[in-house]
């Protein structure tokens, strides 16, 4: 949608601020038509994860990552895609939990991503 990629473009330019209130009203507007148990508004929790991590706020990203890998694997007829999100999801996850000096945590989602990584492969 609009926001969301007004959004990535505020990421590019450097403008976090701007970016974050982008994918917060998406995400907003996003669960008022979808509800809030659909699986595309992990794409928003997962950019929200993503600014803010590169703002600082280790913590409030975590619980964005969090929620949106809870939205992709309460599908139970995941595909690639899906399967993909999860481990970009754990991926920037395990990166949070590196940078704040959470080294056990860091490697648990990072194994994690591989494995699902190499699901995907068929590895």
């Amino acid at each position: 949608d609009l926001l969301f990629n007004l959004g990535n473009i505020y990421i590019e330019k450097e403008e976090l601020d701007k970016s974050l209130e982008c994918h917060e009203e998406s995400l907003r507007i996003s669960t008022q038509v979808l509800g809030n148990k659909n699986v595309a508004l992990a794409e928003n929790m997962h950019y929200i994860g993503n600014v803010l991590m590169q703002q600082g706020e280790h913590k409030s990203s975590l619980e964005y990552y969090d929620d949106a890998l809870a939205l992709l694997r309460d599908v139970e007829d995941r595909n690639e895609i899906m399967n993909a999100a999860i481990a970009r999801n754990l991926h920037r996850k395990g990166a949070v939990h590196e940078k704040i000096g959470e080294h056990e945590m860091a490697l648990s989602c990072l194994k994690e991503a591989l494995k699902v990584g190499k699901n995907i492969l068929g590895r």
